[in-house]
C-alpha cells in the first residue's frame, strides 16, 4: 500500500478528509513521524512529545481516490499511454465532463499521486464542490 505523503495529507484535510484509515502523521515544528495503526507507539521515544499537536489522516493513494470520488463528484482515471508513460484524467461524474488532464509519468503511483493532487487543488479552488 502507498500512502500518499504528508503535504498531500494536508490538503485533503483542508477539503474535509476525515475518514479512519490504517495510519496517520504526526506532527510538530521539528518533528513528523508515521505510524501503522495497531503499530504499538513508543510514546517514550524522544521524538514523541506532549508537543505533536498535528495529527493528519495518511489514506493510501486508493482511499484518498475514493474520497474524492464519492465526496466531491471527481473520478481520477489513470491509463497508460505509448510513448509518454502513464497519464491521468479527472472528470466531473456529475456532468460527465473532463476537468483536467496531464501525460508524462513514469509510474501508475506517480501519476495517481499527481492526479489526487490535482483534484483536490480543483475542490480548494471551487471548481467543483458537491
Amino acid at each position: 500500500m502507498i500512502h500518499v505523503t504528508k503535504q498531500l495529507a494536508i490538503k485533503l484535510k483542508e477539503v474535509g478528509y476525515d475518514v479512519p484509515v490504517s495510519g496517520n502523521y504526526f506532527t510538530n515544528s521539528t518533528v513528523e513521524m508515521y505510524f501503522d495503526k495497531g503499530e504499538e507507539v513508543d510514546y517514550n521515544h524522544p521524538n514523541l512529545t506532549n508537543r505533536m499537536i498535528q495529527l493528519f489522516s495518511a489514506p493510501t493513494l486508493y482511499e484518498a481516490q475514493d474520497y474524492l470520488r464519492d465526496k466531491h463528484g471527481l473520478h481520477v482515471c489513470i491509463q497508460v499511454g505509448s510513448v509518454f508513460g502513464w497519464s491521468f484524467i479527472i472528470t466531473d461524474i456529475e456532468h460527465i465532463k473532463k476537468i483536467d488532464s496531464a501525460v508524462c509519468f513514469d509510474t501508475h503511483p506517480s501519476a495517481l499521486a499527481a492526479a489526487i493532487e490535482r483534484a483536490v487543488d480543483i475542490v480548494k479552488n471551487g471548481r467543483k464542490v458537491n
